[in-house]
């Protein structure tokens, strides 16, 4: 999966630059996302307990308003 999200960020079939910018971002967050789940996942077969915050502030969450301003 991680390999898939850095083979990604330079491809795709976004024509112009917002949506490059776009594309990116998506990439940047699953990517993050995803590297937090397989630490988390590290964690629990060493048999430690998993940060539950840090699974949940891994991506900022942006209220339905927040994104109509940008």
């Amino acid at each position: 999966m991680l390999a898939a999200v850095g083979e990604g960020a330079g491809r795709g079939g976004a024509k112009t630059r917002e949506e490059q910018a776009f594309v990116s971002a998506r990439l940047q967050a699953l990517g993050a996302f995803m590297s937090a789940v397989d630490a988390g996942i590290s964690t629990f077969t060493q048999g430690k307990t998993v940060d539950a915050e840090a699974m949940q502030n891994v991506i900022p969450l942006l209220s339905p308003r927040a994104q109509q301003k940008k």
